[in-house]
């Protein structure tokens, strides 16, 4: 129970950090293309 609720944690915080990072990323795409 406890190590499900640690994996759940992880996975909403890199959720959190990825949907936050999404704008740089495509930023950084459409700097690179050019």
């Amino acid at each position: 129970m406890l190590k499900r609720l640690v994996t759940g944690a992880l996975l909403v915080g890199v959720a959190v950090i990825v949907y936050q990072s999404i704008p740089d990323i495509r930023r950084y795409l459409r700097i690179r293309k050019m």
